[in-house]
């Protein structure tokens, strides 16, 4: 699950959320790589707008 496109989804979610949880259901089998995103928090849409005009100055 870790590889490089995974991880960086993972750190674009916590810029949008204050917690970001991987969690790996109790009942999923060991070699089975099925794993929840859980986001708590969402920073609101004024933290979006502020994003949105950090990207267009790139």
């Amino acid at each position: 699950f870790f590889e490089c496109n995974s991880i960086s989804k993972l750190y674009l979610l916590s810029c949008f959320f204050e917690e970001v949880e991987v969690i790996k259901p109790t009942m999923s089998k060991e070699g089975n790589s099925e794993v929840y995103i859980v986001c708590r928090g969402f920073a609101g849409q004024s933290f979006l707008a502020k994003e949105r005009l950090v990207l267009l100055e790139f």
